[in-house]
């Protein structure tokens, strides 16, 4: 199975240099004594793989264009299909729900069909809907969270804090406010963010209800080091994983209590 994540971060051409973006690992097998192949990809949603959709941008030598624009995978990335903006759009922040199928997709240059903006597609990218996106400043947000199943649930983590919105995107209020959120991912019931809380690196989950938040114990992270992405696995809430900024990954069996390191440097454990 193709496990791939992602570390996403600040807008590509507005990078925080302390947050720079990073590579998503697609072969986690060492090559002639090489570290894995690594290649500029936003996002699997969700890991084990249902349906996966992503954008990639390709190395040069390839026959692909570039950038491949909204692709989708139906079995576990063995193939690939094109959907829309093929060599034409690179988009650095998408999130689609894993049951749902709903896509959110900010987009940060015009393209043939869509200005800049936050956008919903709720067929694959066939049409697509302009969201307000009132509540959140756009300069600065790191990641978008789509909710497996409710098409009107989506989070944004950013410079600012962590901000949900109910409506599809067209406004969103304030989870947390005042520290850099630099990922969040939604389950059924509740969210879970990281934040950089001056040298402290926090992970915390958060009902989607009560907004009520539990913070989880972690391995020691230091402040250059943070998490940059968390995936949670749909039919299993207690299996957590997130990948740091230098490509260190962790993952816990047991509902965070225990953190496993699976990667470091980008190097199998």
């Amino acid at each position: 199975m193709l496990n791939t994540y992602t570390a996403q971060a600040i807008p590509a051409r507005r990078m925080l240099s302390s947050l720079p973006r990073t590579t998503a690992f697609l072969n986690t097998k060492k090559t002639n004594g090489q570290k894995p192949t690594a290649i500029n990809m936003t996002t699997w949603d969700s890991l084990p793989i249902k349906t996966a959709f992503t954008q990639a941008v390709t190395r040069s030598g390839s026959d692909l264009k570039n950038p491949l624009g909204l692709i989708k995978s139906t079995d576990n990335g063995k193939t690939l299909e094109k959907l829309v903006f093929y060599g034409e759009t690179d988009f650095h922040y998408l999130s689609a729900g894993y049951d749902s199928g709903q896509l959110f997709v900010l987009n940060e240059e015009p393209n043939s069909e869509l200005q800049t903006g936050l956008y919903s597609s709720g067929d694959g990218g066939e049409s697509w809907e302009s969201r307000m996106m009132e509540g959140v400043e756009s300069d600065g947000i790191i990641a978008l969270a789509a909710h497996p199943t409710d098409q009107n649930l989506v989070a944004i983590s950013s410079q600012a804090g962590i901000f949900l919105s109910e409506d599809g995107g067209d406004t969103f209020s304030p989870v947390t406010e005042g520290k850099p959120a630099t990922s969040v991912v939604l389950t059924d019931e509740t969210g879970i963010y990281s934040s950089i809380d001056g040298e402290t690196i926090k992970l915390v989950r958060f009902n989607l209800d009560t907004l009520e938040e539990t913070e989880y114990g972690l391995p020691s992270l230091k402040a250059d080091n943070p998490i940059m992405y968390i995936a949670v696995n749909p039919n299993d809430p207690s299996e957590i994983t997130f990948v740091t900024y230098k490509n260190d990954i962790y993952r816990s069996v047991d509902g965070g209590s225990k953190w496993e390191e699976i990667m470091d440097s980008g190097d199998p454990r």
